[in-house]
């Protein structure tokens, strides 16, 4: 999957930053080619986002006290809280309860079901809550979408929640070139 286009600078360089969750990740970097060199494709590298914790199946409640916790498939039957300076990554999961956030590091929800809100406030690093179009499913959330002082860039495309979008107060940049704001649209309340 494409991940992202970038300009070569007058270097003869391109970078960019991506939202990747946990684990291994294959990048190959593809330049097309121009008039003066002839178009090539990098061998593949590997960018590992390590989890410290690693959470599948079922679950009771959930506690992120630190490092970075990745929930993959997994079925939570009660409430998710992150503590500061800790980072979550939820990944095509259900939640039965809230999700709350207060101060986090960075935070990933990718195609997951939320029973209750989903509150991520004044987060240091990047708060990516569904793109689609760039591989992150939008989410399904029961109550409501709080996300309010994040810091370090944020994106929240097209999510269904159920009860208020309180989105105010947010900075940064988002992960693709060109990305200089925070972005928040096609949510929808269902």
């Amino acid at each position: 999957t494409a991940t992202a286009t970038v300009n070569l600078s007058a270097g003869g360089t391109a970078s960019f930053v991506d939202d990747f969750g946990g684990g291994a990740h294959q990048i190959v970097a593809v330049y097309s080619g121009d008039t003066n060199y002839q178009a090539s494709t990098s061998a593949p590298a590997t960018a590992t986002v390590t989890c410290n914790r690693t959470v599948t199946g079922n679950q009771s409640s959930l506690n992120v006290t630190s490092g970075t916790t990745c929930v993959d498939d997994a079925n939570i039957t009660g409430a998710v809280v992150v503590a500061p300076g800790a980072s979550l990554d939820v990944e095509n999961s259900t939640v039965t309860g809230a999700v709350t956030a207060n101060g986090p590091a960075a935070i990933r929800l990718c195609g997951d079901t939320i029973g209750g809100s989903l509150t991520v406030d004044h987060a240091t690093a990047f708060v990516l809550v569904g793109d689609p179009a760039h591989g992150c499913a939008a989410n399904t959330i029961g109550g409501s979408l709080n996300l309010v002082g994040n810091t370090g860039g944020l994106v929240a495309i097209d999510n269904n929640y159920g009860g208020t979008l309180n989105a105010q107060s947010n900075t940064g940049a988002g992960p693709l070139p060109g990305e200089t704001t925070p972005i928040i649209q096609g949510n929808t309340h269902t």
